[in-house]
């Protein structure tokens, strides 16, 4: 009996009005704004030369990070965040399918155990005291910051996690009427239409690709992120077949896709207001994680991301310049659309039980459909209804004032633990 597929969750962006749930004691899952790192030590940002892209060298900007404590059965990683950087370069995000080398991603995770947090839940009720029974490291996070000048700080927001609700349906096309050509061809002539059939095939394997990607996006316009540990990442064409992560630079066990950025975070950001206008684009983001999350103490280990882009002649030298703009802009549109209502879940923190005892991350809020916030829990990455998580923020705040990461080198695709 074949094994079922692992769960899928999305995330979606949304605005709250305490930025101290975004402290690193709430465990947050956000977007922009500054890193809030969950062990306040040894982190990328505490080195000048920490975080820079793999291909231009420059300093790389905060995109996202997600909690997903409680997925990992070792106690090791009874608490777990990821964390998402990007070069806004836009020459970087040119280069077609690949290893995203203008991506990076560090893996941080803690035991329930751990000098830094206390064993108790926090609670949305008394942010203060929640962040005072941390630990100073954790408290003054400011300090060991030293994010670059040129670096971008996004507008601030929270990651609101839902299950997805599985593809739209598509409408069946209609029957296609052949022709039969009955006129003898010349040698041309059948080198002329091999070239045409050979690429009407290329052209099929991007339709269908993209449809599938299309029919998962319909079902929900706004996501921003898809979760499924163990999964298969939703690409949005073809290219993707070299994919193959290489394995745990720690422990050489085999990398499994974790989550992958969609294109929709590009409207939300705003990439195309004044001053980085045509800069960042992407397709898919698709991270790939040690499937066994091994431990690196209180170190950041870096994860493999691979780039999936819209073109059907991604990095290709053709002359089809139209069709492939004409891909663009028919993923262009999909992104701007009007992202669908949060149904008021911006404000709301629902009452949970202890998770703590339970083994998993903190309590939260989570995007409804037919139900207020109030009367559902919100749930971590991973599809364990029993895993809530906190998700809050404030639209544009610099909850981190003026913390900084900093640049290192990692040119080596086999380190994988920021020291």
């Amino acid at each position: 009996m074949a094994s079922a597929e692992p769960p899928v969750d999305l995330g979606f962006v949304d605005t709250c009005d305490d930025p101290r749930l975004l402290h690193p004691a709430f465990f947050p899952s956000k977007v922009g704004g500054e890193p809030a790192w969950l062990a306040p030590n040894g982190h990328p940002a505490t080195d000048p030369k920490a975080i820079i892209c793999g291909q231009c060298g420059g300093p790389m900007s905060f995109l996202l990070q997600i909690y997903t404590g409680g997925n990992w059965t070792h106690s090791a990683a009874f608490h777990r965040t990821a964390f998402v950087f990007v070069c806004t370069a836009a020459a970087c995000h040119q280069r077609g399918n690949g290893v995203a080398s203008h991506v990076r991603v560090f893996r941080s995770q803690l035991g329930r155990a751990n000098p830094f947090y206390p064993d108790v839940p926090p609670s949305a009720d008394d942010p203060d005291g929640a962040i005072t029974r941390c630990a100073a490291a954790v408290q003054d996070r400011h300090s060991a910051v030293k994010r670059h000048p040129d670096s971008l700080v996004f507008p601030e927001c929270t990651l609101v996690i839902d299950e997805d609700p599985g593809p739209v349906e598509l409408p069946v096309p209609a029957a296609v009427e052949t022709v039969e050509v009955e006129d003898e061809m010349t040698a041309t002539d059948e080198a002329e239409m091999q070239e045409v059939l050979d690429h009407g095939k290329d052209r099929s394997h991007f339709d269908d690709q993209f449809a599938t990607f299309k029919q998962h996006v319909d079902a929900e316009p706004s996501q921003v992120l898809r979760y499924s540990k163990g999964g298969k990442p939703l690409w949005i064409g073809p290219g993707h077949e070299e994919g193959t992560p290489p394995p745990c630079g720690l422990c050489g066990k085999p990398r499994v896709f974790e989550f992958q950025v969609m294109p929709q975070l590009l409207h939300e950001l705003e990439v195309d207001s004044p001053g980085i206008a045509e800069s960042m684009d992407w397709g898919v983001l698709a991270v790939f994680s040690c499937e066994a999350s091994c431990e690196s103490g209180s170190d950041y280990a870096e994860e493999w991301v691979y780039a999936n882009v819209v073109s059907a002649d991604a990095g290709d030298d053709d002359e089809d310049d139209d069709t492939d703009t004409e891909d663009e802009q028919e993923v262009e549109t999909l992104v701007k659309r009007e992202p669908k209502s949060l149904d008021g879940a911006s404000n709301a923190v629902a009452s949970k039980p202890d998770p703590i005892d339970g083994g998993n991350a903190i309590e939260g809020s989570s995007k409804s459909k037919d139900e207020s916030v109030d009367q559902r829990s919100g749930e971590q990455p991973g599809g364990g209804g029993d895993k809530p998580i906190t998700e809050c923020a404030q639209d544009g705040s610099d909850v981190d004032g003026s913390g900084d990461e900093g640049n290192t080198d990692t040119s080596s695709a086999d380190k994988s633990v920021v020291t």
